[in-house]
């Protein structure tokens, strides 16, 4: 993601791009009720349906702990649509709720951040701490749900993480 919005900057005709972070609702429940295989199986499952929706597993990733993070060459609205698509699919998806018995399955839900590139900022850390500011507005909100950034909405002190510059390559140090 550096890479590419460095690319951008220098380039006389940038490329849209919408970063999309991505975090599953209650997880924890998930791991304490049927276990961390069952809880690490999910993840896969997760990054393959974000992975299949996006188009490639070049431009999406495990954040950390159960988040995820994607970009795509799209606009705010492309990427809004794109975040939809996943949301409602993990929502249907029925995920294995079990290693032994197949018959066994639950259902999950994710929370969706989505940023812009120009608009919401030049830099992939930017980026990615407004795509997080939205993220936790859904989650504030209510889980199961996109918000795209908004600066009157999604201040800086609503922030909750303070990221550096290494978070980008190793992920937030309080990932859960």
């Amino acid at each position: 993601l550096d890479r590419i919005i460095n690319e951008a900057n220098r380039s006389d005709a940038p490329p849209l791009l919408a970063v999309l972070m991505l975090d599953l609702d209650f997880f924890k429940r998930v791991n304490d009720g049927r276990g961390h295989l069952v809880g690490s199986h999910t993840i896969r499952d997760v990054g393959h349906i974000i992975r299949d929706t996006v188009g490639s597993a070049d431009l999406a990733a495990r954040y950390g702990g159960e988040e995820f993070l994607a970009y795509l060459f799209e606009t705010r609205e492309g990427g809004l649509e794109v975040a939809e698509k996943i949301r409602k699919e993990i929502e249907a998806h029925p995920f294995p709720a079990s290693t032994t018995d197949p018959t066994k399955t639950m259902h999950i839900t994710i929370s969706v951040g989505v940023a812009a590139y120009p608009e919401d900022g030049t830099k992939a850390l930017d980026l990615i701490q407004k795509a997080d500011q939205a993220l936790y507005r859904a989650k504030l909100s209510g889980r199961n749900q996109t918000c795209v950034f908004d600066p009157k909405i999604d201040r800086p002190e609503s922030f909750r993480h303070n990221l550096d510059s290494s978070a980008i390559m190793y992920g937030p140090s309080d990932a859960q």
